[in-house]
């Protein structure tokens, strides 16, 4: 190979370099209706978790970990609150779970029976800082720096 091609080939491979995500062990979690997944999913169920990279969950972001429901890692009933004169709240729970050996990606989706999705099937995940853009008020994901601090 001569010099210019290779210096053109070493050229492209570090411009892409940055676009290639590490695989690491990532933290997702997923808030999905409580009496669903309580009602249609005993034990033995398989739960298909995938990450993506676009709020359409279209592009996935390395492969689909399947994990049964009894091996999640923290299945939680989230306890909601009625405020005086305001509506029922919804019976959610949420999916904490580890992938292995994954990109780390925004959004999540998992799939399954007894997976009805609390909010949007495309769920952000936490940011860099910390910051879910989960809400019981059915809003599964955020867009904007104000849906995230709580005003918008």
């Amino acid at each position: 190979m001569k010099l210019g091609t290779l210096c053109r080939v070493v050229a492209l491979a570090l411009m892409f370099a940055p676009l290639v995500a590490e695989a690491a062990d990532v933290n997702v979690q997923y808030l999905v209706d409580f009496k669903d997944l309580r009602k249609s999913a005993p034990a033995g169920t398989p739960l298909t978790f995938q990450l993506y990279t676009d709020s359409a969950c279209t592009v996935a972001a390395g492969s689909s970990v399947n994990v049964n429901v009894e091996n999640i890692d923290l299945l939680e009933k989230v306890i909601t609150r009625k405020v005086k004169g305001g509506p029922k709240p919804p019976n959610v729970a949420r999916l904490s779970e580890t992938l292995t050996g994954m990109p780390t990606a925004p959004l999540l989706k998992v799939t399954g029976t007894g997976i009805t999705p609390f909010g949007a099937a495309c769920q952000r995940q936490a940011d860099g800082a910390g910051l879910s853009c989960w809400d019981l008020n059915g809003n599964g994901v955020c867009d904007t720096e104000e849906d995230r601090d709580g005003d918008g």
